[in-house]
């Protein structure tokens, strides 16, 4: 699973299978409405802010 972009009180997230769902922030797990693969909202937060590109240095 992995979370492609954070809403105001969920995630979008797009399971293995390529299905795209909402789920809430304080959920401890998730679940694909479609197919029922399941993630845990740590793991994936987690693996979201590791490959998020570091910020870009502003000239002062």
């Amino acid at each position: 699973m992995k979370i492609v972009a954070r809403e105001k009180s969920s995630f979008r997230i797009t399971c293995p299978n390529g299905h795209d769902f909402t789920a809430p922030r304080h959920s401890i797990s998730v679940e694909c409405p479609t197919c029922g693969a399941t993630g845990s909202t740590r793991e994936l937060v987690d693996r979201m802010i590791k490959n998020a590109e570091p910020p870009q240095a502003t000239a002062a």
